[in-house]
């Protein structure tokens, strides 16, 4: 099976997926049952979708990724913490909406999961780059927007050419496909280093650069096309210097896409079922167990998508173990404090998170998810080279890696100078 050929079949079963959510949301008062109908339709759509195939991509991934993401999507809005039309009319112009108007609303709610400029956006959702406000441009003009989003997803397209062909030629020089190996902790140090410091660039370069690129795609066509304005279009991630704590990580530096779904399902279960007290240690911890409990579903039904069996994903263990890893993090914090900020010499720090703390802390999260992230990445490694292409076309399979190395190089430069990118 092509994936290229899935291509039109994906798209009508999003717009299903999309506009029978939609439709309900724009139609049906907050509790009526018949919202209830959305679920086998979402369960429908996407058991079409998580299908294994011959070969597939980031693309296929994060379409995936979307279809379960806009099914928790649909159930919070639909369900858990519902809307009606009169929340779609709040930013619509006319007094009475169309249901067309409506409609596009509610499709737009149900896409946009971090409610950008709305009173229910996500926090910790970055600003507009420092690019646009020194300039004075608080709202980035639509033009500059999409040269800037346009050179920069050019530039990340090709990084991940140079890693996409060295993945490919690392695999050739493996010689001939071994199937799937169960995964060996006891190893030697020089290989725990090298699975550290791949695990790293993996998550911090690899991974941040297929995500990021295809929001920019998305926001260039968007907005090109007139369906958004820049505004509703920040910055995907925030910034690496934030990154110094687990929850920091998450919270501030990664994508935010997952959290306002995941957090409603969650908070559902542990207040309306369970019944659990808040605010209470146990409620907490319960919810963060259960909002990395649903991320690692979701990536077990990405990593089943891209042929990895589910018996040897390793989504879930990797998603889980932030929960023991947050829990430690949090008990060592409050030592911390009662130890030392308890005292009244201490009590006073510059500019918030004094620099030592902070490097402890990348030390703490780079350790974290160098060793842990072995579970997810290691089965992913073991796709063959056939079955999983980083990119859809390789410039650098034309002219060569090493004019396409030139190419990034004075491209990153351009970027960094010209457009002034955040790290």
């Amino acid at each position: 099976m092509d994936v290229v050929a899935e291509g039109p079949a994906y798209v009508s079963l999003l717009l299903l997926h999309y506009l029978v959510s939609a439709t309900l949301l724009a139609t049906t008062p907050k509790h009526s049952r018949l919202r209830y109908l959305a679920l086998p339709c979402l369960y429908w759509t996407i058991s079409q979708v998580v299908k294994p195939v011959i070969s597939t991509t980031p693309t296929r991934c994060n379409v995936i990724a979307l279809f379960g993401i806009s099914a928790a999507q649909a159930v919070r809005l639909l369900l858990i913490e519902p809307r009606d039309d009169k929340d779609l009319a709040e930013k619509l112009a006319e007094s009475s909406p169309s249901f067309p108007s409506r409609l596009w609303r509610a499709i737009r709610m149900l896409w946009g999961t971090r409610a950008v400029n709305t009173s229910w956006q996500v926090k910790n959702i970055p600003s507009h780059p420092a690019y646009f406000t020194r300039r004075g441009m608080h709202v980035p003009p639509r033009g500059r927007f999409l040269l800037r989003q346009c050179f920069i997803f050019i530039w990340q397209y090709l990084v991940l050419d140079i890693f996409h062909t060295l993945r490919v030629q690392q695999l050739s020089e493996q010689g001939e496909y071994t199937g799937f190996t169960e995964l060996q902790w006891a190893v030697p140090i020089d290989q725990w280093i090298e699975r550290i410091i791949s695990n790293l660039v993996t998550w911090f370069i690899i991974g941040r650069l297929v995500l990021d690129s295809h929001y920019r795609f998305l926001s260039f066509v968007c907005v090109g096309l007139d369906l958004n304005s820049p505004a509703e279009w920040p910055p995907a991630f925030g910034r690496m210097a934030d990154a110094y704590t687990l929850r920091n990580y998450w919270g501030k530096f990664w994508h935010q896409f997952l959290r306002q779904p995941f957090t409603a399902v969650s908070s559902f279960l542990t207040r309306d079922v369970l019944g659990l007290p808040r605010p209470s240690l146990l409620e907490r911890y319960t919810n963060i167990f259960l909002v990395f409990l649903l991320s690692g579903i979701l990536h077990v039904m990405i990593d089943y998508g891209q042929c990895v069996p589910v018996h040897y994903s390793g989504s879930l263990h990797y998603f889980l173990s932030f929960v023991c890893g947050i829990m430690i993090e949090d008990g060592a914090q409050s030592l911390f404090r009662y130890m030392c900020l308890s005292k009244p010499s201490s009590t006073k720090q510059d500019d918030g998170t004094l620099l030592w703390r902070r490097v402890v802390g990348w030390i703490w999260i780079m350790g974290w998810i160098g060793i842990f992230s072995t579970w997810y990445l290691h089965p992913l490694r073991e796709t063959p080279q056939d079955q999983y292409a980083l990119i859809p076309f390789s410039l650098a399979a034309y002219i060569g890696l090493q004019p396409v190395v030139g190419i990034v190089v004075v491209g990153g430069v351009i970027v960094g100078i010209c457009f002034q990118v955040e790290i």
